[in-house]
């Protein structure tokens, strides 16, 4: 009997202390101060102190201030049956005081309310909230082991100021809107989808901070559909520029790991909007397929049917590998906006370092043919024969990159003739050429020039050899075998004709 007396003494002493603690302001002079100095320490923040605290055994009042930023709570809440039904209003007016959680500078205003509801143990949580010019509604249940039944919908939000809020750059102005449903937080399963409208890139920073030449209107949407599966996010990506578009099938981005996997689709309408990054002038549109890895360092293949052939590449961080095969060169030219003087198949090498904007291309033709142009004609005027009927079997061109400047050397050979040059430079940027062609085209050494606008460069002939030939030819047909003949005896006619060849 005694025993009993001492276990309900005990067990009475429990429940008043509890209550005491709980329900009295005794109580709460005790437990506050305790558990404000836990948020401080589990929140990194200076200040979390409670302003007013009021709790029943089935209703609380509590405003909280997080460095003088108000959360305020009220509703029913019943310690006994665990019931919950309270509603929340929070105003944060400058989150920079989450600067040490969140690890990085934050600034800007954060506002959101709603309301929790249920039994511990399986609470519900209806809310919106307003940050970065737009609006966002949630709903989540919050069970014991997991959090699921996560439904999110964040509409019309600034893209610039939510750069802002977190410190970042404002790379780009554009809408954001995002929609997504998560059965499960531990399993992460569910599904997002994200949209960026109206999207215009800030020309004027990016072409400043990273050297680019970025028109000003530079548009773009994006679309991004989401499927959450534990460990790893599979999307169908369409993005779309004022230069290109871009679809993908499948991008997969393991989370643990960090790596990114995906195919793609490249679209450019019209090449010559891209300018800004070749510095060439180019005609017509090409399509790309290929895949990207990127797991710490990226990797990138891409391939095209173009000019009746082949190209394929592969950039691996900065380096960028190209390789044509086939390649009709009228069609290459005409793209390049460069004449179309040369008709062949093109086979080409290319290595090029995107970072230093240097590299080598290595191309080769086979059975080539000059078409009629500024330079065939002139040697046609001087040595009666056409160049444009030469089949050329070995054409072999190098070239060193510089950024937009072109070093070549020239190396072609047909059965009548051979064309060399060491001096053969152009300009992309200023779309210029300068080159001296050194031609033997049958018993004829002659010296080209080329100058000028690539499109419509000035040809000068250097025809000494040439000319001289003639004049010989001339006068030994007009003087020595007519005139001098008819007048002279054999041997002094032989004598003169070995003085003019002298």
């Amino acid at each position: 009997m005694r025993l009993i007396v001492i276990l309900f003494s005990v067990m009475t002493a429990l429940v008043v202390s509890i209550y005491v603690m709980v329900f009295t302001s005794f109580g709460h002079g005790i437990l506050l101060p305790i558990i404000e100095s836990k948020i401080e320490q589990n929140m990194k923040i200076n200040d979390a102190k409670f302003t007013s605290f009021s709790l029943s055994t089935n209703s609380i009042v509590a405003t909280l201030t997080l460095d003088e930023q108000p959360i305020h709570i009220e509703g029913k809440f019943n310690l006994f049956s665990k019931n919950v039904d309270l509603l929340y209003d929070v105003k944060v007016k400058n989150i920079n005081i989450f600067n040490k959680l969140a690890n990085q500078k934050l600034q800007g205003e954060f506002n959101t309310n709603g309301r929790v509801f249920g039994i511990i143990g399986n609470i519900a949580l209806k809310g919106n909230a307003a940050f970065a010019n737009g609006t966002t509604d949630y709903a989540l249940l919050i069970q014991k082991e997991d959090i699921t039944d996560i439904n999110f919908s964040l509409k019309n939000l600034s893209l610039e100021k939510l750069l802002w809020m977190v410190n970042k750059p404002q790379y780009a102005t554009a809408k954001l809107n995002i929609d997504g449903k998560i059965n499960s937080l531990n399993n992460l399963d569910g599904d997002i989808v994200t949209k960026l409208d109206n999207g215009l890139l800030n020309s004027d920073y990016i072409n400043k901070t990273f050297q680019q030449n970025l028109p000003t209107k530079s548009t773009f949407d994006l679309t991004i559909n989401s499927n959450l599966n534990k460990d790893n996010i599979t999307s169908i990506v369409e993005f779309n520029s004022f230069v290109a578009a871009i679809d993908t099938k499948k991008t997969l981005f393991n989370i643990p790991s960090g790596k990114l996997t995906t195919d793609y689709l490249l679209s450019v309408p019209d090449l010559d909007k891209l300018y800004f990054v070749t510095n060439q002038h180019m005609k017509g549109g090409i399509v790309i397929d290929g895949e990207v890895i990127f797991d710490k360092t990226l990797l990138a293949t891409f391939n095209s049917n173009k000019f009746d052939g082949t190209i394929k590449g592969k950039l691996d961080n900065n380096k960028l590998n190209v390789k044509l095969d086939n390649i009709q060169s009228l069609k290459l030219l005409d793209m390049l906006n460069y004449p179309q003087i040369f008709k062949s198949n093109i086979a080409l090498d290319l290595d090029y370092d995107l970072a230093t904007k240097k590299g080598l291309s290595k191309l080769t033709t086979n059975n080539g043919q000059f078409l009629t142009n500024q330079t065939t004609q002139m040697l046609k005027q001087f040595t009666q024969y056409d160049l444009t009927l030469e089949i050329y079997r070995v054409t072999n061109l190098t070239t060193n990159i510089d950024n937009t400047k072109l070093v070549n050397d020239l190396y072609m050979k047909s059965e009548n003739s051979e064309i060399k040059s060491k001096v053969f430079n152009i300009d992309t940027e200023k779309s210029t050429i300068n080159a001296d062609l050194n031609i033997k085209y049958r018993k004829y050494d002659l010296g080209v020039t080329i100058k000028g606008d690539i499109a419509n460069p000035k040809v000068k002939l250097d025809a000494g050899d040439v000319i001289k030939e003639k004049v010989k030819e001339n006068i030994k047909k007009e003087i020595i075998d007519k005139k001098l003949n008819e007048k002279l005896d054999k041997k002094i006619g032989n004598i003169l004709n070995i003085l003019i060849n002298k």
